[in-house]
């Protein structure tokens, strides 16, 4: 894709690895409102749930008001990754929130695999990532059993997968879709640092 930067000093070698929370206080009058939204653990159907609920209630609130809000919802991000479906649910809903809204993304201690992507996919200028947060990418995984024509079935999904995770990612950050292709095609897990996120357009300030 044009305009995207390569990939300098990539490293060639990594070691293999590896309750949501809602503040919707009414804030004292003159007060800032609290405005997070947490995705900590697993990226399943609970979670996720609670995070798209979240933000349209966020969404409702402020229809019902005249006064704009200056601060950004933000979603506070701490997983090992989870589910492919459920991810692409929260980052769908995210991408219609920020269409209207500040959408911040706040990743610490890790964010891994489908997390990534939904750190990446805050509003620009405001996704920030922990000092000491590990940031991991790696390829779509699935394993099923069965006869072989559901097999080359399944294999043909993880592929279209895959490749909306790459198209999706490369359209949030500084990377190209085939500098992603090469971080999967290592077939091993990636680590990058808060820093290195900065680089690679995951996140825009290390706090």
């Amino acid at each position: 894709m044009s305009g995207k930067e390569p990939l300098e000093n990539e490293p060639e070698e990594f070691p293999e690895d590896s309750s949501p929370f809602v503040i919707l206080n009414t804030p004292a009058p003159g007060a800032d409102p609290l405005r997070k939204i947490g995705l900590y653990g697993p990226i399943n159907e609970e979670n996720c749930a609670d995070v798209v609920y979240s933000l349209f209630t966020f969404w409702d609130k402020e229809k019902k008001t005249t006064e704009k809000e200056d601060e950004p919802v933000e979603i506070v991000i701490s997983t090992h990754g989870g589910d492919a479906a459920e991810m692409f649910g929260v980052y769908d809903v995210m991408r219609l929130f920020r269409h209207d809204h500040q959408l911040g993304t706040y990743g610490i201690g890790k964010v891994m695999s489908a997390g990534v992507l939904l750190l990446a996919a805050g509003s620009k200028g405001h996704r920030r990532i922990g000092k000491h947060c590990r940031v991991m990418m790696h390829s779509v995984a699935s394993g099923h059993m069965g006869e072989l024509y559901n097999l080359e079935n399944e294999l043909e999904e993880v592929q279209h997968t895959q490749q909306q995770y790459i198209s999706a990612l490369a359209a949030e950050t500084k990377m190209s879709e085939k500098q992603i292709k090469k971080v999967m095609d290592k077939k091993i897990n990636v680590y990058f640092t808060a820093e290195e996120a900065i680089k690679y357009g995951i996140a825009d300030e290390v706090v």
